[in-house]
């Protein structure tokens, strides 16, 4: 698998590079520190499966960069990670195209099959209606996605510290 991970901090990179590296021993680990690296690397590499997408960027803001990112490469997987995690900019993430949300306060990061299923194609390409009767968030009105587990949008790992809930 090939990530590209998307933070200012180099010492989260170096974090994430590791914990991926962890995960899957063949897993390619390219590093962005702003928007601008992150779309050149994407045009140098349009193999990338999954994009690890910091919300903060010193260029510009990551929920641009997020609906950027959607429209001009819809096949690539991202997954917001934030120190940013209020209510708010999980679902603003969710429904702006992310396929999860991990927040920065996680003690653990999350297991390789989460990235794995969230790089996916098969998620990208769900029905509708799932089994589970999920539909996608954009057409479930009146229902906060923070509060649905199951989606046709793979939520990686979500939680509110405020009210001690998490859920896979």
């Amino acid at each position: 698998m090939k990530f590209l991970v998307v933070d200012d901090h180099e010492l989260i990179r170096e974090a994430m590079r590791g914990a991926l590296a962890e995960l899957d021993g063949d897993a390619a680990v390219l590093e962005a520190s702003d928007s601008r690296e992150t779309m050149r690397l994407i045009e140098e590499h349009p193999d990338v499966d999954l994009i690890l997408l910091d919300l903060n960027l010193p260029d510009r803001d990551g929920f641009t960069v997020l609906s950027e990112l959607r429209k001009s490469h819809p096949a690539i997987s991202v997954v917001v990670m934030s120190a940013q995690q209020d209510r708010h900019s999980v679902v603003k993430a969710l429904n702006q195209g992310a396929l999860g949300f991990i927040p920065k306060s996680v003690t653990r990061a999350p297991s390789g099959s989460s990235f794995r299923a969230a790089s996916t194609s098969r998620l990208r390409r769900l029905p509708a209606r799932s089994k589970l009767g999920a539909r996608p968030i954009s057409d479930q009105r009146g229902v906060s996605p923070a509060d649905r587990t199951a989606s046709a949008r793979a939520l990686v790992l979500w939680t509110y510290p405020s009210r001690g809930r998490h859920g896979t």
